[in-house]
């Protein structure tokens, strides 16, 4: 039995399941409502899985990446965006793993410096912001596209009744993207006005930045970006 305040988590369910446990032993209740969820592409999986020999490492910056390579070959290198990715690849039992950075100028930067003459296969979904290849990391990097991202059009009818009866106290967002989906379908089904009693726990300040006046009753951030601070704003914060 819960006795603190419902929390809604939008990452997609694998990723969500293990929120949950998380705020489950802090001793909140939760509710799971996916703003996306990622389709592996069989083509593109069976591409990487034919060709890995050819290559001297993978380039992940994206966890569902490395969700399918951990299932191909964890034997081999990843040069990895971002710290969580990095420590999620080492807890899948890869031994060769470089951290390369916090964004795509710094992980092009990490391989131009220490990987010179080196092909790379980076594995992606496929919606990237910002293309890898010989121009902009000087080396020869191949993109395999092995997943796509299917957005949620809707809310369940669940959610909606329980949003419409005040029951959810605040919402994790995990990137831009999650927040962005997660608001437009509150816009057109016309639920906006039901938020501004819950509260807004953010991965990042951009995160924060790109929803604060949206009309949650608050927004607030983590400073470095990880789960156990997200979880302790969420603890240290003063509901109504």
């Amino acid at each position: 039995m819960h006795d603190k305040p419902c929390i809604i988590i939008t990452r997609p369910r694998e990723d969500s399941e293990k929120t949950a446990k998380l705020l489950a032993a802090h001793g909140f209740d939760f509710f799971i409502e996916p703003a996306f969820r990622a389709e592996n592409i069989s083509d593109g999986i069976s591409k990487l899985r034919s060709d890995r020999s050819k290559y001297d490492g993978v380039i992940i910056t994206s966890k569902n990446a490395l969700r399918i390579v951990a299932d191909i070959d964890q034997n081999v290198k990843i040069i990895a965006l971002g710290r969580a990715t990095t420590v999620l690849a080492k807890d899948y039992g890869f031994k060769n793993v470089e951290y390369a950075g916090k964004n795509i100028n710094e992980l092009c930067a990490c391989i131009k410096s220490k990987c010179q003459g080196k092909n790379f296969c980076y594995a992606s979904g496929e919606s990237i912001t910002k293309e890898l290849d010989v121009n902009n990391c000087g080396n020869s990097v191949t993109r395999i596209i092995v997943y796509k991202t299917i957005v949620s059009q809707k809310f369940s009818e669940e959610f909606i009744v329980r949003l419409k009866n005040g029951d959810f106290k605040g919402v994790m967002f995990f990137s831009t993207k999650t927040a962005e989906i997660f608001c437009n379908i509150l816009e057109i089904e016309g639920l906006k006005k039901y938020i501004n009693k819950v509260v807004a726990f953010c991965l990042s300040n951009n995160i924060a930045k790109s929803i604060k006046s949206y009309g949650f009753e608050a927004t607030v951030f983590t400073k470095n970006a990880n789960i156990d601070e997200i979880i302790g704003l969420i603890e240290r914060f003063r509901f109504e």
